[in-house]
């Protein structure tokens, strides 16, 4: 049996750890393809140097390739055939990880285990390669390579091959963790995978977007991912089961058809329970390092550590033009993950010949050494929850396209981050009594797939005191997709469903004054941008605005103000809790154009509904963000405040949507001068210390009933407001 406190032990070391980096070394067979002006491949491979390198960065823990495009970088003794022939008899990877070791950098392996493969490999195994419907082979031209890639089919005795591997690796080398790459939803049709669909189903394999049974084909498919994590962890763990095994998560929240991929279907929540911790890669960003680690901690629970990637340079960009992020930029991107609970994975490239960029190591350096200063304020913290957002799995399933389902739940989660307002994930395991009634606010931005158990989760919810945020059509679709005559929560929204409205761009005219209209001058019409909105009735619910329609004649002409007779905007009360309607897509309105007043509105509603008090308040330019952690073994809160700041605003014309939630360059960050915080003091405690950290500077602060107010006089790019509690 396994000493499970060892396992625990061990396990913890590489927990504890926020500075890791992964070295991608995806560096094709040379003797199948060279583009011109390659340099000779891994000419100048110095491991100890490139460890050395990587320890002066102040890394932590390193993924290497064990398994690349190329190749493996192992000694494999059941596959020697396909070692990457640029190696020859040289063991890169053991090299590497034998480095790791003397000079106390903590290994782990990077495996790229089905989603290219060339060379040798792709040569001698085409029955491994993935198919269309006709038969043709999957492939994939990128950069400049001459000749195509090709995705392995885990259905293929391909499968074979990785899973061996996996095993041959874990006993060869002591990895602290597995970063598994390439795991992708196969979209394929040859023979293994069409008949193993219909020996598993029963069915016939569709061969086009609406065959019959492809919504079967599409579960199937994502049941064959699950099996095949769940095979690789199970693996690795019959030889060390104190290793930590993640795939590459990328997708768990990208949602719709594209091609030759398939996230509509691919379920999160399942996925993440086949992994040891949560990692996910993405470009970087500030809404993607402040959203993404806030939805992967809800997907991995209490007990999994979640890990975000940010890369060396802006993402999408042409491959081959990686230009080198600055300091101020990397800081800022690494800041948010870790004010959003997560510990950092820097992705970064090596050279064809063998070799790290040294200008990007440097960089990575100085702000690792930062990092490291704020980690004695990381360690154990939990967040202090206050709203959740929903985004389900249901939800997203009914819409068609890509952005579609992402939208109004991306736009609100923006809205969130630009007023400081602290927010946490919910998924659809999150929606129970128990689960809700720690926030003080739950949204539902156009949930409008729910189950009969979820609604009345949030119905019991709300009665019991709960404020609640409702947006668009949440709850008018049954699982299926069909509609309800009503919504499942007309009793909580106080309305009824009447119907869509005449026209795409309609308006909201705000007509009362009330805490959620505060701040909108009742004088302007505030435009839906193309996002039709739901025409219902009043029951319990009280309007406070209309619904009017524009010209239907006209192109480009103001607003009119034909009245409807409808509302627009609805507040409600259902037991002890608190309720607002939007019957508009206030999310994806926001996530499109940015509108202020959207955002206003929001928030009021926010602090109208809410069932107790905000754990922390302040007021700050959109650029900054604010998290708020319970240190429970340390009794003290811990503030942070990230100052994101893009030149978006000082370019020619707008970023492409592909871009908009990557973020825009940073050159140089303009500080804030003097935020007042006011942070609620837990019930039974009161402050000792107020300081901010990492510098240490003690700070002033007055008292307030239950909250204290304290001025930070200048932010730069990140700072935390610690309070010692007695």
């Amino acid at each position: 049996m396994p000493d499970l406190d060892a396992i625990e032990q061990k396990r913890r070391v590489w927990e504890r750890m926020y500075r890791g980096i992964l070295i991608d070394g995806h560096v094709a067979d040379h003797t199948w393809q060279l583009g011109m002006g390659d340099p000779p491949i891994f000419s100048a491979i110095d491991v100890p140097k490139m460890v050395r390198q990587l320890k002066d960065a102040n890394v932590q823990y390193v993924y290497f390739d064990a398994i690349a495009i190329g190749g493996t970088f192992y000694n494999s003794e059941i596959y020697p055939q396909y070692k990457h022939p640029a190696l020859g008899d040289y063991d890169f990877f053991g090299d590497f990880v034998q480095e790791c070791d003397k000079q106390g950098i903590l290994p782990c392996g990077y495996l790229l285990m089905n989603f290219y493969f060339t060379g040798r490999m792709a040569v001698e195994n085409p029955n491994w390669r993935q198919k269309h419907p006709d038969g043709q082979d999957i492939t994939q031209q990128r950069g400049n390579l001459t000749q195509p890639m090709y995705h392995v089919c885990i259905n293929s005795s391909g499968r074979e091959f990785y899973l061996t591997c996996a095993r041959e690796i874990t006993e060869k080398y002591d990895l602290a963790a597995y970063w598994l790459d390439g795991i992708e939803v196969p979209n394929c049709f040859c023979d293994h995978c069409r008949d193993r669909f219909k020996a598993d189903t029963g069915l016939d394999m569709p061969l086009s977007e609406d065959g019959l049974h492809m919504k079967e084909l599409r579960k199937w498919r994502h049941c064959i991912v699950d099996e095949y994590c769940r095979e690789l962890r199970e693996v690795i763990h019959s030889v060390r089961p104190e290793a930590l095994v993640a795939r590459n998560f990328w997708g768990g929240f990208w949602v719709g058809r594209r091609s030759n991929r398939e996230w509509e279907l691919f379920d999160p929540e399942t996925n993440a329970d086949t992994q040891d911790f949560i990692s996910h890669e993405t470009g970087g960003g500030n809404a993607v390092c402040s959203i993404w680690p806030r939805m992967l901690r809800a997907m991995a629970g209490d007990d999994k550590a979640v890990e975000m990637e940010v890369w060396r340079y802006n993402y999408p960009q042409p491959v081959g033009t990686q230009q080198i992020k600055s300091v101020p930029w990397l800081l800022a991107e690494m800041c948010s993950v870790i004010a959003n609970g997560a510990k950092i994975q820097l992705y970064d490239n090596m050279y064809p010949d063998g070799t790290l960029e040294p200008v990007m190591i440097e960089r990575v350096g100085t702000a690792y050494r930062y990092i490291e200063q704020c980690e004695p304020w990381l360690r154990g913290a939990e967040p202090v929850p206050y709203v959740g957002v929903f985004w389900s799995k249901h939800a997203r399933e009914l819409h068609a396209t890509e952005g579609v389902a992402r939208k109004p739940f991306l736009g609100v989660c923006q809205g969130l981050l630009r007023s400081q307002i602290p927010f946490g994930g919910l998924t659809n395991r999150g929606i129970t009594p128990n689960a809700l009634k720690k926030f003080s606010v739950v949204i539902l931005p156009d949930i409008n797939c729910m189950t009969e158990e979820e609604a009345d989760a949030i119905r019991s919810y709300v009665a019991n005191g709960g404020g609640l945020i409702v947006t668009f059509e949440t709850s008018l679709y049954d699982l299926e997709g069909k509609r309800r005559q009503d919504f499942l929560l007309a009793d909580v929204l106080g309305v009824r469903y009447v119907g869509d409205a005449l026209t795409l761009n309609s308006f909201l005219k705000v007509t009362e004054n009330h805490p959620v209209t505060e701040g909108i001058d009742k004088r302007m019409t505030l435009a839906s941008q193309n996002n039709q909105q739901i025409v219902v009735q009043c029951e319990t619910a009280k309007a406070l605005g209309k619904l009017l329609y524009s010209y239907r004649n006209t192109y480009g002409a103001p607003p009119s103000h034909e009245e409807t007779g409808y509302g627009g905007l609805f507040v409600n009360q259902y037991g002890h809790g608190r309720v607002v309607y939007f019957p508009g897509d206030l999310g994806t309105i926001y996530y499109d154009y940015g509108q202020p007043e959207y955002r206003r509105l929001l928030i009021n509603a926010i602090r109208w509904v809410e069932g107790s008090a905000a754990p922390v308040v302040v007021e700050a330019p959109t650029s900054v963000e604010v998290t708020i952690y319970k240190q429970e073994l340390k009794d003290r809160l811990i503030v942070h405040l990230v100052n994101f700041q893009s030149q978006t605003g000082r370019v020619y014309a707008p970023l492409p949507a592909a871009n908009r939630w990557i973020g825009s360059h940073i050159e140089d960050v303009l500080p804030v001068y003097d935020l007042l915080l006011r942070i609620l003091i837990p019930n039974g405690k009161r402050p000792g210390r107020v300081y901010e950290a990492p510098k240490g500077t003690t700070l002033e602060y007055c008292q307030d009933g239950r909250y204290i107010e304290v001025m930070i006089p200048k932010l730069d790019i990140h700072t935390m407001i610690a309070i010692e509690l007695i």
